[in-house]
């Protein structure tokens, strides 16, 4: 499969490439991707047992502790990215 930089100077030397050909390809490769980041996400849960990463637990959660301080009664929107 050509990559979409190749496919664009096919197109300006005057082959039959459209760019119609350059979007499909660029579809396919997107699929590609989010199915690769999906297996990537179930390995990492899979990877991370009951008790999540070492590092999160460990390092990251405290020092967000420290910083946010006294969270009761408040609400609280978390935009983390998750697994994927």
């Amino acid at each position: 499969m050509q990559s979409i930089l190749e496919v664009g100077r096919a197109s300006s030397l005057g082959t039959q490439t459209t760019k119609a050909n350059i979007f499909k390809d660029m579809i396919e490769r997107s699929a590609d991707a989010s199915a690769l980041w999906k297996q990537s996400a179930q390995a990492w849960i899979k990877s991370q047992g009951d008790r999540g990463d070492w590092s999160r637990r460990e390092i990251l959660d405290p020092a967000l502790e420290t910083l946010l301080g006294d969270v009761r009664d408040l609400q609280i929107l978390d935009v983390g990215c998750g697994e994927g």
